[in-house]
């Protein structure tokens, strides 16, 4: 197998399958006629623009999903420590092995997980995480299946819900085909559209306008350091005028909050990378981050990566080339400064090529990958833990007109969370607000709610309440008086 691997060699090769790739990986003095990487020197900031100068530059920002309004301020209070993830291994496993699977999170919450790439042929089978039950279920049937088997293809989900997939491997061929998964009737569909270039391991990235920026991955002769945006509306893919700061191979990617695009990392050449560069959605250039600050702490590729709640990316687990193991580190990137910061937390198991998406509730979920010096490739997946609030202070009231009151509280919480405030004559309130959904936060959250229609005279009791999927928080009584009627 080896000699087969050596016959077929490009520049920055890799083995499609976790036994050759381990046994090339092995084969002593042995660079797949590595390249250098192209690095624009460093001009006294933190990004080298490629090619273009003048990048809009974003202190703050502000995003908003739905009900969830999400601000990171640019003082000391957004600046501190990554307070690291527990992961916890799941009861449930995945319905087969998968290495190099790919995931995207469903409108429903739960996650679509496709995609092999262990024994050549790339697999067609696909099967969904349901976040309420936490089990993995196979999706059967024809129209159920990828319409061409792959692994190492990447998926993003788009802005209708339905999933993007795009490029992978598949028995010694690199793919050029895409096609869109529905979340309604379960059912994959062959796109007549194909990427410009075949990509194999590429980034994936949804922009705020919907479209899809596409990056990187290999082909037959090496790596590509071209990019290319996917247009859902007419269903058409360009390849961009700008290229990447470096060629990347498997690279982890994620959308940031103010609409740009974090790429990291690569295992091209026989060399696992930190690097890191951003892809400005403003200008459609690429601008490489420099400095030891705004470089992982651990050079990685094959690695898989989330946006959180709060905006910061949780890049997971990947493969280093000169450890010749998979990676059960983790680390975070703040876009906030634009620096990598170093956790504790790790996960359970060593994963290299895993796919990881965020769930509703905001845990992540780790599934697939291949293991240790990837002999083997896991059925088991893994999710975090979230924390409880960790603040509720029940405010002051204030007297509005017409027997009205507004009532506030401060809050804070680790993830998306629901606050409400209950209310009425006695400590057992028997009435509540409607509930408000408030945003992962590093410092704490003003919440209020006016109250209507009370009864003249009476004093009232009130709290606030706030709960997430780690738990409940109650705020401290509280009371004011309704006056008396003229």
């Amino acid at each position: 197998m080896i000699d087969d691997l050596e016959r077929r060699r490009w520049v920055g090769v890799k083995s499609r399958s976790p036994s050759t790739r381990t046994a090339l990986r092995r084969k002593s003095g042995y660079l797949g006629g590595r390249r250098r990487s192209h690095r624009e020197p460093d001009q006294g900031g933190r990004r080298t623009q490629i090619p273009q100068k003048g990048a809009v530059r974003m202190g703050r920002w502000t995003t908003v999903a739905g009900d969830v309004v999400v601000v990171v301020l640019t003082g000391a209070a957004a600046a501190g420590a990554f307070n690291a993830p527990h992961f916890s291994k799941l009861a449930s496993e995945t319905r087969e092995v998968r290495y190099a699977p790919f995931a995207a999170t469903l409108p429903d919450g739960n996650v679509l997980v496709a995609g092999n790439n262990q024994h050549g042929p790339g697999s067609t089978t696909a099967e969904v995480f349901n976040a309420k039950t936490g089990v993995f279920e196979a999706l059967s049937g024809p129209s159920h299946e990828l319409q061409q088997g792959r692994g190492e293809a990447a998926a993003v989900a788009l802005q209708d819900g339905e999933v993007l997939i795009v490029g992978g491997y598949s028995s010694g061929t690199n793919l050029a085909t895409a096609e869109l998964f529905n979340p309604t009737s379960e059912t994959f569909t062959l796109l007549s559209a194909h990427l410009v270039e075949e990509r194999d391991a590429p980034a994936v990235a949804l922009l705020h306008n919907g479209d899809v920026l596409i990056a990187d991955g290999c082909q037959v002769h090496g790596c590509a350091r071209t990019a290319e945006i996917y247009e859902p509306k007419t269903n058409t893919f360009t390849k961009l005028a700008s290229q990447p700061a470096q060629s990347r191979y498997a690279p982890a990617a994620a959308t940031l909050p103010d609409g740009n695009v974090l790429i990291a990392g690569s295992d091209e050449s026989a060399k696992s990378v930190a690097t890191a560069e951003i892809y400005n959605a403003h200008t459609g250039a690429f601008e490489l981050l420099t400095g030891a600050a705004h470089e992982m702490h651990q050079p990685r590729g094959e690695a898989s990566a989330v946006t959180l709640q709060d905006g910061k990316v949780l890049i997971i687990g990947g493969w280093n080339t000169a450890e010749s193991k998979a990676l059960k580190s983790v680390e975070i990137f703040n876009p906030v400064g634009e620096t990598f910061e170093p956790s504790t937390s790790e996960l359970v198991e060593a994963r290299d090529t895993s796919a990881s998406a965020l769930l509703h509730d905001g845990r992540v979920l780790v599934a697939g990958g291949c293991q240790q010096e990837c002999e083997t490739s896991a059925k088991s997946a893994e999710i975090t833990a979230v924390g409880p609030p960790s603040r509720a202070t029940t405010g002051r009231a204030v007297r509005r007109p017409r027997r009205a009151v507004r009532i506030s509280a401060l809050v804070q919480a680790e993830t998306v969370s629901t606050v409400y405030f209950q209310f009425g004559t006695s400590r057992r309130y028997g009435h509540r607000t409607k509930p408000q959904v408030v945003a992962a936060s590093e410092v704490p959250v003003t919440v209020t709610a006016l109250l209507k229609r009370l009864a003249p005279g009476r004093r009232y009791h009130f709290r606030v309440v706030i709960e997430n999927f780690g738990g409940r928080l109650v705020g401290a009584d509280r009371t004011f008086k309704v006056p008396k009627r003229r």
